[in-house]
């Protein structure tokens, strides 16, 4: 299915930013950052934004959407809806080219509230228990394992001659 998006430019060139229309062929299970990434392999090259992690975590993909701040990794295009669909940047960031946004100011109000948990000294780890084959005091082979370890998966049985 065809759908239109409309893109903020602010190309190092130009004077003025401006909103440039792309028609790109929306698949099932798209969503903006594959259209973006569509449109920057074979429709415009010129197109920056940011992505990394494509699993909603580290928010390089962060932009507005319709009007709405969102992860663009995440963004569903079948979830917006028909009609044209609107990518500008983050509002109240300076803009460095078309929807990369500078989140230097960002980073650094972030590392001064340190929204993760800090520990002191790490916390002492228990004695791993031996977990290859051992003899028993008669001689015997026997395998030893971790207390509430399972055996692994796909795995037929006890190798020969263990025993629990």
């Amino acid at each position: 299915m065809m759908q239109t998006f409309k893109i903020y430019f602010n190309p190092e060139e130009d004077k003025a930013p401006y909103y440039k229309t792309y028609e790109v062929d929306v698949q099932e299970g798209m969503n903006i950052l594959d259209v973006l990434c569509e449109i920057k392999w074979r429709q415009d090259s010129g197109l920056t934004f940011r992505r990394s992690c494509r699993h909603g975590i580290c928010g390089s993909c962060a932009m507005t959407i319709n009007g709405l701040n969102k992860l663009a990794c995440e963004t569903q295009v079948k979830s917006l809806g028909g009609g044209t669909i609107e990518i500008e940047p983050l509002r109240h960031f300076k803009v460095i080219k078309d929807l990369a946004v500078d989140m230097d100011d960002f980073f650094q109000k972030l590392e001064k509230v340190k929204p993760y948990l800090v520990a002191g000294t790490p916390p002492a780890l228990p004695p791993v228990p031996p977990t290859g084959p051992t003899r028993t005091s008669s001689g015997r082979r026997r395998c030893s394992r971790p207390t509430g370890m399972s055996l692994i998966p796909g795995m037929r049985g006890l190798p020969r001659g263990c025993r629990f």
